[in-house]
């Protein structure tokens, strides 16, 4: 009974170790997120992607600033 119970014990710390690592090696991607806007001011839309991309390493913000009619035609042709 103890040898069924100690190969359970095992099987269970070795899955539970190979779903950490893959877990790990998943979320060491980095993502990109892509940011349209209308902002009339790019530089306070930079200062915010960078204050944000600063909070998290693992996020790149590719920000598209638009004048506004150019904004909604791209959000149409999106």
């Amino acid at each position: 009974m103890n040898l069924i119970r100690n190969r359970y014990q095992m099987v269970l710390i070795a899955a539970l170790i190979l779903v950490t690592l893959l877990a790990g090696s998943v979320s060491a991607e980095k993502k990109v997120v892509t940011y349209w806007s209308w902002s009339p001011v790019k530089n306070t839309t930079d200062k915010m992607v960078a204050a944000f991309e600063a909070e998290n390493p693992d996020i790149t913000i590719k920000a598209t600033i638009y004048n506004y009619p150019d904004f909604l035609l791209a959000l149409k042709t999106a």
